[in-house]
């Protein structure tokens, strides 16, 4: 059943269409469709937008989940994951703490992988981030060098829900859902706009 959803999910915004920042070794902008981050320790990465996944349970409530996944020239990759509460879109503002344990809403959890496959994941630290015109700017804030960032560029948004007329999973199961690709949902109505503003 989850294999369904996130296959569901990662179709949708493959069919959805999908700055400037001042960041520590000074961020220039990210190229059209593209999120650029630099460490604090100099390092530079590149990759797809970000992505912005709204998700409904049966009961109406919203998930909101934030991804980021660059790499630099060497092969490294950095890669944050973040939960949100569904009002952080309404201000356009996302805040999170970054933990090391499974994510609830307000937390992140960001790690660098080497091409070797050495892992070194944050234990502490904040993500300070803001929607606007299309684009998402933030940093990822006390924690090492290596893993502490300042990004912009280009996100994505996705909103899913369950298929009408699907049974509710059972205690600890994940629904099946479906990507509302045009947001025309009541649920994923409010948020077209923000979907629009995307390029």
């Amino acid at each position: 059943m989850r294999m369904n959803h996130r296959m569901l999910i990662v179709a949708g915004s493959l069919l959805y269409g999908c700055v400037g920042a001042s960041g520590p070794a000074g961020e220039r902008p990210a190229p059209a469709g593209q999120l650029t981050l630099t460490t604090e320790a100099g390092t530079r990465f590149s990759g797809p937008p970000a992505r912005i996944d709204i998700r409904f349970d049966h009961g109406g409530l919203a998930r909101v989940e934030l991804a980021m996944t660059v790499a630099d020239a060497e092969g490294r990759t950095w890669a944050l994951q973040a939960a949100l509460p569904a009002a952080a879109l309404d201000s356009l503002t996302l805040q999170a703490q970054l933990v090391q344990r499974p994510l609830q809403a307000g937390d992140a959890n960001v790690q660098v992988s080497s091409h070797s496959g050495d892992v070194a994941a944050a234990e502490d630290g904040q993500l300070r981030a803001r929607l606007q015109g299309g684009k998402i700017q933030g940093d990822v804030l006390g924690t090492t060098a290596n893993l502490a960032a300042s990004f912009a560029g280009a996100f994505a948004v996705t909103c899913a829900l369950p298929i009408a007329g699907a049974p509710a999973p059972t205690e600890g199961g994940a629904p099946v859902l479906v990507v509302d690709e045009k947001f025309e949902s009541s649920a994923c109505k409010p948020y077209a706009d923000l979907a629009r503003r995307v390029p």
